[in-house]
């Protein structure tokens, strides 16, 4: 299993527990997401899996301290923010991907990983301008969107962390995290 941690902040946000889907020329990783009521200690239960007895929960009073939210943002612990525009959005991503003569975060970082996988320099510069355009895709997406989309960050609410966006529609309810925000760990 492999898990997704903020760069920023190191907290993960994400894992292969939930299936993750590539999208946007694989710059976005998106995640199918369901609602649901939640208490605060209360774990996430995946499709599938067979709680054991000692696990179950009779439905009660209890349902009243629980609250609706998003199983990924429960599991992980996001926040929503609503302090980000659809401008600051653009911007923050513009900030972060930067320009040719002033590389952002972002770019940098992809870059390097690019260069210590051994791709050749054209091989590089190729990738570049896919995962480039591939990101700005995903800004007009979510610009368009923003009247329906939600955005979240972790615990640790850095707001010079990754972000988080969750967008409901008539082709399901879906969170996108963008993929250069985060390093992963194998389990």
């Amino acid at each position: 299993m492999k898990v997704y941690f903020d760069r920023e902040t190191n907290e993960d946000h994400i894992s292969t527990a939930f299936p993750i889907e590539e999208v946007f020329n694989g710059t976005v990783m998106k995640v199918p997401v369901k609602w649901g009521r939640y208490s605060d200690n209360e774990e996430v239960q995946l499709e599938g899996a067979n709680p054991s007895a000692e696990d179950a929960v009779e439905e009660s009073s209890a349902d009243d301290n629980k609250e609706r939210r998003l199983d990924v943002q429960h599991q992980f612990g996001l926040i929503k923010i609503d302090f980000l525009t659809k401008s600051g959005f653009k911007a923050w991503v513009l900030e972060c991907v930067g320009k040719s003569s002033a590389p952002g975060q972002w770019t940098t970082t992809y870059k390097k990983e690019l260069e210590d996988d051994k791709n050749s320099k054209e091989e590089v510069e190729d990738k570049m301008k896919a995962w480039k355009a591939g990101l700005m895709e995903f800004v007009n997406f979510i610009a368009k969107q923003w009247k329906n989309c939600d955005v979240y960050y972790d615990k640790e609410q850095n707001v010079d962390g990754a972000k988080v966006f969750y967008i409901g529609d008539e082709n399901g309810d879906h969170m996108y995290f963008i993929k250069c925000c985060y390093k992963y760990s194998e389990y």
